[in-house]
């Protein structure tokens, strides 16, 4: 998920996902003291992954729009 606004937690992330499926975990990196415009949301189904891609075009958190993409594990 790109463009979070710096006020997000992993909390308030994974409660604006977790209607679409069960989620194995949320991370959202820190560097220092500030959270950087990124995080990850890790869903149990990949089904799941696309419906939130498919119904979160330009959707706004905090006064940021939100570009929502799924990334590969390495």
């Amino acid at each position: 998920v790109n463009n979070l606004p710096q006020s997000i937690t992993e909390e308030m992330l994974k409660s604006k996902f977790d209607t679409y499926g069960t989620i194995k975990s949320v991370r959202i990196p820190k560097k220092g003291n500030r959270s950087p415009s990124f995080g990850f949301v890790d869903f149990e189904e990949s089904e799941a992954a696309q419906k939130v891609i498919d119904e979160n075009k330009d959707v706004e958190i905090d006064g940021s729009t939100i570009k929502v993409e799924i990334t590969k594990s390495q």
